[in-house]
């Protein structure tokens, strides 16, 4: 996948919209952010205490 293609736009409720219709509004997050980027290492692997440490 290009990195132009994993870039593409996208709102929170969109997104949102796009899982109700799949899944169902019960399975629906209530909550959805859209990060332009994600925190990462050196070696690029995503950093998942400094994604906790920002939503807390």
């Amino acid at each position: 996948m290009s990195a132009a293609r994993m870039r593409a736009q996208i709102t929170g409720s969109a997104l949102k919209a796009f899982v109700k219709s799949r899944i169902g509004s019960i399975k629906t997050p209530k909550q959805i952010e859209v990060w332009p980027d994600l925190p990462r290492s050196k070696v690029g692997k995503v950093l998942k205490a400094e994604i906790r440490k920002q939503l807390l």
